[in-house]
C-alpha cells in the first residue's frame, strides 16, 4: 500500500511543482506587489486553523478528500490563469490552495506515516520532504 500512495504522491507532486514553479513571476508580470504576494501566502495559511477547528471531529474518507484537495489545487492554478487585470483573483486562488492544504496534505501525511513501517519513518519522511526541493530544481 505504501508504494501505491508514494507513487500517487510523486505524480501529484510533479504536476504541482510544474504548475506552480513560475507563479511568483506571473504575479510580478500581472502587477502584484511583494506585499500582495505576502498577503497571498497569509491568505493561504491563515484560514487553515479556523477551518480545522470547524471540521474537527468529522471523519473524511481518504480518497474523496485527496481528490477534493487535488481539485482545489488545480482550481487555484486555473483561477490564476485568469489573473490578468483582476488582482482579487489572487485571494480566490489562495483560498483554494488553503483547501488543498487541509484536504490533501493533511490526509496524505497521515496516510504516509500510517502505511510506512515504524523503523522506516526517518528515511521515508526524509525522502517525503526532500522531493519538493529536488523537483523544484529540475
Amino acid at each position: 500500500m505504501f508504494k501505491r500512495i508514494y507513487f500517487f504522491y510523486l505524480t501529484y507532486l510533479m504536476a504541482m511543482v510544474y504548475s506552480q514553479t513560475l507563479m511568483m513571476l506571473w504575479f510580478l508580470q500581472n502587477n502584484i506587489s511583494y506585499i500582495g504576494m505576502l498577503l497571498y501566502f497569509l491568505a493561504i495559511y491563515l484560514p487553515i486553523l479556523p477551518l480545522a477547528f470547524i471540521l474537527k471531529g468529522r471523519k473524511f474518507k481518504s480518497r474523496p478528500s485527496l481528490l477534493f484537495g487535488m481539485a482545489a489545487s488545480a482550481g487555484g492554478v486555473l483561477v490564476l490563469n485568469f489573473l490578468t487585470g483582476h488582482a482579487y483573483l489572487v485571494f480566490v486562488a489562495s483560498l483554494l490552495f488553503s483547501l488543498n492544504t487541509l484536504f490533501f496534505w493533511t490526509i496524505y501525511s497521515a496516510m504516509h506515516f500510517q502505511y510506512s513501517h515504524n523503523e522506516e519513518h526517518g528515511f521515508k519522511s526524509g525522502a517525503y520532504y526532500l522531493l519538493v526541493p529536488i523537483l523544484s530544481v529540475f
